[in-house]
């Protein structure tokens, strides 16, 4: 990469690596929050942020765990090339796996059809 380029490419990456991370623990929140109402997930601390908007809420006890999470996963993979290939072994399993998993019932389904058919006329 040209030196010119370093810089900006830089700054964007940050950026980019900042609104994913802020995504992600405001999702987790999310789905904890609305887990526990459903009465799926254990009772924690919810705090509420803000007293004009509903859905805005902190749980100390998974950010602690998804801090947690970022360290171990750092100190297992040591470098960013090891966390990218993991990550691309992980999006083929789950292509290969979502692909795979309608297609053998779709299978399935029409064995049994003819299967079915077959017993059926006898």
């Amino acid at each position: 990469m040209p030196g010119s380029l370093y810089w900006p490419t830089f700054v964007v990456a940050v950026a980019a690596a900042i609104i994913a991370s802020q995504a992600m623990i405001s999702g987790a929140f999310a789905i904890i929050s609305q887990s526990q109402k459903l009465g799926c997930f254990p009772r924690v601390r919810v705090v509420h942020t803000s007293s004009k908007y509903e859905g805005q809420v902190y749980i100390p006890e998974i950010n602690y765990e998804l801090m947690i999470t970022c360290v171990i996963v750092t100190a297992v993979f040591k470098t960013t090339e090891k966390i990218g290939n993991a990550y691309g072994k992980d999006g083929i399993y789950c292509i290969n796996n979502h692909t795979s998993s309608p297609t053998d019932k779709a299978f399935k389904q029409q064995y049994q059809d003819i299967y079915n058919q077959d017993t059926d006329s006898e």
